[in-house]
């Protein structure tokens, strides 16, 4: 359980810190770039909200940590195809938040 809690703070960081690089990247200083830095801000609020789930005293039960990580999946899928930013971008903010998901399903301790 605990190296499933490492790595999903570890890749919920990582997810929250390309987000901000996203941030970096996309910015122009026009109104068009509004709505991709602000989904981008939205991803980055995500998936570090996500990275805390992890923690040993996290706010959420693991199967509401898993609902929220899939929630996270649906916002990056979404975002990529309405094509907000570029694909590859997305499809990096999707791989990522898929591996997010499953350490977040891995963690639901068994019913007996």
């Amino acid at each position: 359980m605990t190296t499933t809690r490492f790595a999903g703070l570890a890749v919920g960081c990582i997810g929250g810190c390309v987000s901000i690089i996203g941030m970096a990247l996309y910015y122009q200083h026009a109104e068009s770039t509004i709505t991709t830095i602000g989904i981008l801000l939205l991803l980055a609020a995500m998936f570090f909200g996500a990275a805390g789930g992890f923690t040993k005293y996290g706010p959420w039960t693991p199967k509401a940590l898993t609902v929220y990580a899939f929630i996270v999946v649906a916002v990056a899928g979404v975002a990529t195809l309405g094509e907000v930013f570029e694909v590859l971008f997305g499809a990096v903010e999707i791989v990522l938040a898929i591996i997010l998901a499953v350490l977040a399903y891995i963690g639901i301790p068994t019913e007996n």
